[in-house]
């Protein structure tokens, strides 16, 4: 195992008990990211504060242009992550599934962002490659549809989360 994995996964591991019931045990525990696709919002958002910005160098010296392309890309690309993807802890136990809050800084749970019962919560469509190293697993958790971006270091707990929450073919 990664070892950055395994010292993000301890971590989780000694603050969950406090997220968790009498009795419940964790089976899969992943990071993934929730939302809007961080990467289209982030090409969106980079756009627009190049087109904002270009304009603003037009009066220097055209070589000094590419610095303000440069610092719209940076702003753009940091503002438009931050502001959309809303990264999660994924926890599959033996009665629900829990997603918590990430911190920012030290990406420990904050949290809990959802918790559903097991029962009412399945994979929808098919877990497919997201590319740029993500896979998306669709969950339908009741009427919501949560589209998880999985990162590859966390690509066997994803496969494991889909085939636990894969719905049943009837009798």
């Amino acid at each position: 195992m990664n070892a950055r994995k395994k010292r993000l996964l301890d971590k989780v591991r000694a603050l969950l008990p406090s997220y968790l019931e009498p009795g419940e045990q964790p089976q899969v525990i992943l990071q993934a990211v929730t939302g809007a696709n961080p990467w289209l919002i982030t090409g969106i958002v980079t756009a627009v504060a190049i087109a904002i910005v270009v304009p603003l160098g037009i009066a220097d010296i055209l070589t000094s242009i590419w610095a303000y392309v440069a610092l719209g890309a940076l702003v753009g690309a940091a503002t438009g992550a931050a502001l959309v993807a809303s990264s999660s802890w994924v926890v599959l136990t033996d009665r629900r599934v829990l997603l918590l809050k990430l911190s920012f800084w030290d990406q420990t749970p904050t949290g809990l962002r959802d918790a559903r019962p097991r029962a009412n919560v399945r994979t929808h469509g098919t877990p497919a490659s997201g590319g740029l190293g993500y896979r998306t697993v669709p969950l339908r958790m009741g009427e919501e549809t949560k589209v998880l971006r999985i990162n590859r270091l966390w690509q066997a707990e994803a496969q494991e989360l889909a085939t636990a929450l894969a719905p049943q073919p009837p009798p």
